[in-house]
């Protein structure tokens, strides 16, 4: 509240009348109604002077802060749709951009993986060569959204996050990062001993790195895509962490 507002009932009436006439006008501080009154001391002229000019820079500051939003909104709008399309164009039937807080994780992907997939401890992009639910958590704090995708069976799903990766960090995203939901199959035997040949296109599974992939598609609104099991081929999931 501003402080002449707080001592207005004292104040001398002519002052008072005065300050409501300026206070409450348009946003021009006019100085020239101050001169044409002389029997207001030249305190309470400073004074006034200087609450309503401060007045004035807060409704200014406010102003733009409020126009920097509107600017900012068609920007954000315009971004989420181009990578929508991006998805689309590659084969994908739905994208979503979404905030990686609903991305829910548990540790107990990866038991799963350990007891009930043939790939486990074969693959650099599976378990336990791929991040632990604990590490991806770490992860996501430096991001705030991600491309959810979802495609038909006949989609490389991996494919698909690598290129919009690419895509992504071209045009400024450079912390972007594909995941897939089934397991790697660009080489006949993985060379699980050594390294891996082929590391700009390999990528790890969500699954893999603790990612509840049936209740992330649920907290966004696309429960009927939800898998039945993980790596499943018959829903084809995949995902790009953005920024």
């Amino acid at each position: 509240m501003p402080i002449l507002h707080l001592f207005r009932e004292s104040l001398p009436k002519t002052l008072s009348l005065l300050y409501n006439r300026l206070y409450y006008s348009s946003s021009t501080l006019n100085k020239s109604l101050l001169a044409t009154n002389s029997d207001i001391p030249e305190f309470w002229k400073v004074l006034l002077i200087h609450e309503l000019w401060n007045n004035l820079e807060l409704e200014n500051n406010i102003m733009e802060s409020q126009i920097s939003n509107i600017r900012q909104l068609p920007l954000d709008i315009k971004n989420n749709t181009e990578m929508v399309q991006e998805a689309l164009n590659l084969g994908c039937n739905r994208a979503k951009v979404i905030w990686t807080k609903t991305i829910a994780i548990g540790t107990w992907g990866r038991l799963q993986c350990q007891f009930g997939c043939s790939d486990y401890g074969k693959l650099h992009t599976c378990p336990p060569h791929s991040p632990t639910s604990d590490e991806l958590a770490e992860i996501l704090v430096d991001y705030q959204r991600a491309l959810l995708l979802y495609a038909t069976p006949k989609v490389d799903m991996r494919e698909v996050a690598v290129a919009l990766e690419g895509n992504f960090k071209s045009k400024g995203f450079h912390k972007a990062f594909g995941l897939c939901s089934r397991a790697c199959n660009l080489c006949e035997t993985c060379t699980i001993d050594t390294f891996c040949k082929y590391p700009e296109k390999a990528r790890p599974t969500l699954q893999g790195c603790g990612i509840d992939v049936q209740r992330t598609v649920f907290n966004n609104g696309w429960g009927d895509v939800t898998p039945n099991q993980p790596c499943s081929d018959m829903k084809n999931i995949g995902m790009v962490l953005l920024d």
